[in-house]
């Protein structure tokens, strides 16, 4: 790094064994562990920052993640769902954001880009969840200082600028996973849970130092 610009980079090999994967199921209410055997998790990172000018500053970062089971998964002793190979599930192979931010005086505002790849939803990956980008917007404004309040400041917010459509199996409860979604001869099938992403919103915000 120097005055203006800051780099950095990482690269990552993790090796799980026996690893437990939770499964929510949030209609009963429920959860599931699976032990998905050997996972190995590996991918690279990086990121940038840059000062454009006295007002601008951008930065940027990517992240590329393999995860793959290594095993079949045995669900009985008759029956071995073909696993092996496949990704983990809500384990994107591509992740990137973008950030441009901007101050001069009381003025500040910064816009933000996060992209999220395909994931799959299901442990033999027959079901996915597509690839999506999220653009927020924030414009805020340094009141004077008064009294007990110090650097006061009031900000307006907008998230997900382009009302895009989206969805997940995360929740605050465990992934909604399962392990296949379509049947297969003997095997029987059962469709994930999904979380719709939030829309468009916007709001004000204040604050202020005491």
């Amino acid at each position: 790094q120097n005055k203006d610009t800051t780099f950095s980079g990482s690269l990552f090999l993790v090796n799980f064994k026996d690893r437990i994967a939770a499964s929510w199921d949030p209609v009963s209410l429920t959860s599931l562990d699976f032990n998905v055997g050997n996972v190995t998790l590996k991918g690279a990172e990086i990121e940038l920052g840059q000062k454009l000018n006295n007002n601008f500053s951008a930065y940027a970062s990517m992240t590329y993640t393999q995860s793959s089971m290594e095993k079949d998964l045995k669900v009985s002793t008759t029956l071995t769902e073909a696993t092996a190979g496949k990704q983990m599930p809500d384990t994107p192979k591509i992740m990137a954001a973008l950030a441009l931010s901007y101050k001069e005086g009381p003025w500040s505002g910064l816009i933000t880009a996060k992209h999220t790849g395909k994931a799959f939803s299901t442990l033999v990956n027959d079901q996915s969840m597509d690839p999506y980008t999220l653009w927020n917007l924030s414009v805020g404004y340094k009141l004077p200082e008064s009294g007990f309040f110090k650097s006061p400041e009031v900000r307006l917010n907008v998230d997900n600028v382009t009302n895009a459509e989206y969805k997940r199996i995360n929740s605050p409860s465990g992934s909604s996973f399962t392990a296949r979604a379509l049947p297969l001869g003997t095997l029987s099938g059962s469709n994930p849970s999904y979380n719709i992403g939030a829309p468009r919103f916007a709001s004000v915000t204040l604050r202020s130092d005491f």
